[in-house]
């Protein structure tokens, strides 16, 4: 059963340094003042993978960046939206049914 562990923790390391991999190969298109107004260090982006998570220490998120807690948070803004909101000439209009 070790085994089986330590082939599980190695793969999810993997997955974990491929996804960091692609984060930073995005930020580093970005200009340093984005990053900077984003929490990101380009100190730290520059050094690579090793400085995760770099962001910077004093900087909060930006406004727009909050995150809601739950996964259901906006679901009620979601269920109500009419379709004719969407800017989609192909969508009838109407409402999105509301699944319990």
């Amino acid at each position: 059963m070790g085994i089986l562990r330590r082939i599980a923790r190695s793969l999810q390391r993997g997955k974990e340094l491929s996804g960091r991999l692609r984060a930073l190969e995005t930020l580093r298109l970005m200009s340093d003042e984005r990053l900077v107004e984003l929490g990101f260090s380009p100190e730290m982006i520059a050094r690579g993978v090793d400085a995760w998570p770099w962001r910077l220490k004093s900087s909060p998120l930006p406004e727009h960046a909050h995150l809601t807690t739950g996964s259901r948070g906006a679901e009620p803004e979601i269920r109500t939206l009419p379709e004719t909101s969407l800017g989609d000439p192909t969508i009838a209009g109407g409402e999105f049914p509301v699944h319990p």
